[in-house]
């Protein structure tokens, strides 16, 4: 039954990840409805300053649901968040043919601060609770 749980959560977290890395900009110059609709989601720089956040607090925290022992682990936990958000960026770049730009660095900066938020407050929860420590994994 647990490996079933594992599994769900897996297959959640592979979800998740499509979700974030879609390079959706390019998509949308390619399908105009498509576009419509994200150029009205994302219309400032705000509304995709929060998107990332966003995104990377569901990333953040579904890794740490799945793989507990990464509070133990916190080199390891932001390796794996900067790969996605690495992995985001670099995506949108191969789509739209162009070089890194500043906005590009503040996007994993932005994934980063989230996730460090999720994982800030997993440990101080940790903390405050001795009965839920990490299993270390």
């Amino acid at each position: 039954m647990a490996h079933r749980s594992i599994f769900a959560r897996l297959v959640l977290l592979v979800v998740l990840l499509i979700v974030v890395l879609i390079p959706y900009g390019s998509i949308a110059e390619r399908l105009p409805w498509f576009g419509a609709i994200v150029n009205g989601l994302f219309a400032s720089e705000a509304a995709h300053a929060v998107a990332h956040t966003l995104g990377f607090i569901a990333v953040g925290t579904f890794l740490l649901r799945i793989f507990p022992g990464l509070l133990a682990r916190p080199w390891l936990y932001f390796g794996l968040i900067l790969a996605v958000a690495l992995a985001q960026e670099g995506l949108q770049l191969l789509m739209k043919g162009r070089g890194v730009v500043l906005n590009d660095i503040t996007d994993i900066g932005t994934d980063l601060v989230a996730a460090g938020l999720v994982f800030a407050l997993a440990r101080a929860a940790t903390r405050s609770s001795p009965s839920r420590s990490p299993v270390v994994e």
